[in-house]
């Protein structure tokens, strides 16, 4: 229908309520209710009402799947519910995907080239920004994510980290690792960034990470946190309740990291 109404029958406070607890996973369903519903959806603004009326976001999870040209395509999981839907197309740069991290309501895609981010709150990508490196650590908290490392502009390994704080949809470069990496992973815990092995300028392998303090602005080497990185991948590591768990290569066995004594523990 075209009536400006959001639920044709019913006022907007009511229709507001109604909508607010509509899972994000049945909303294509229902873009045709109205004209105003689907631009309300496009804006943002349902999850800002949804917010300030108490209903608890669902927990989502994306995955990219490769289509038949050879191109891919998003789509989104509510893990709530078990209902998928497809995320609208973006624009195919021909950029090669390498990582995507998810923070506060936004999807952040990394590319060589590009970097992509989804909102959604209005189920659009944004236009594309250039990334700060290719090949870098990735991660995120909350409402912000950060990069650290990769491959410059001239090709060298590098030290520059930057975060992204997606109330903001702004980047803010942080200061330089001590040392400059590629190929690393990246976590965040207990408040802090951590970069985590890699392959140096040189092509060998490096084991040590390094520690980002917001509160002290500056990064600290932690030797040896990594004891088990390989130069053709990146260390597979994650945190869950503010504990580093890793998958030892070597060994192939699953790991947890002990802080005080930065070893590490079978599982």
């Amino acid at each position: 229908t075209s009536s400006s109404e959001l639920i044709p029958g019913l006022g907007h406070q009511e229709a507001m309520l109604c909508l607010a607890r509509l899972p994000r996973s049945e909303r294509l369903v229902f873009y045709t209710v109205s004209k105003a519903f689907y631009q309300l959806v496009r804006s943002g603004k349902l999850e800002s009402w949804r917010r300030s009326v108490g209903v608890v976001m669902e927990r989502h999870c994306f995955v990219c799947l490769t289509t038949p040209g050879g191109g891919c395509c998003w789509k989104g999981v509510c893990l709530d519910t078990g209902k998928w839907w497809p995320l609208p197309p973006r624009a195919q740069d021909g950029d090669e995907l390498f990582g995507s991290v998810m923070t506060g309501t936004q999807l952040l895609v990394l590319g060589r080239h590009s970097l992509w981010t989804y909102c959604l709150r209005s189920d659009k990508w944004l236009a594309p920004a250039t990334p700060p490196a290719y090949e870098c650590a990735f991660g995120s908290s909350e409402h912000t994510a950060f990069v650290a490392g990769g491959i410059d502009e001239q090709g060298f390994a590098s030290t520059a980290a930057a975060v992204y704080t997606s109330t903001t949809s702004s980047w803010k470069f942080l200061p330089d690792t001590n040392k400059a990496r590629r190929s690393c992973s990246g976590v965040c815990m207990d408040g802090k960034i951590y970069v985590l092995g890699g392959v140096s300028q040189t092509g060998l392998p490096m084991y040590c990470g390094e520690e980002f303090d917001p509160a002290l602005k500056s990064w600290t080497v932690i030797d040896n946190m990594v004891p088990w990185s390989e130069h053709h991948m990146r260390p597979l590591v994650t945190v869950l309740d503010n504990e580093l768990f890793g998958l030892n290569t070597r060994t192939k066995s699953l790991v947890i990291y002990c802080k005080r004594s930065n070893t590490w523990k079978a599982i």
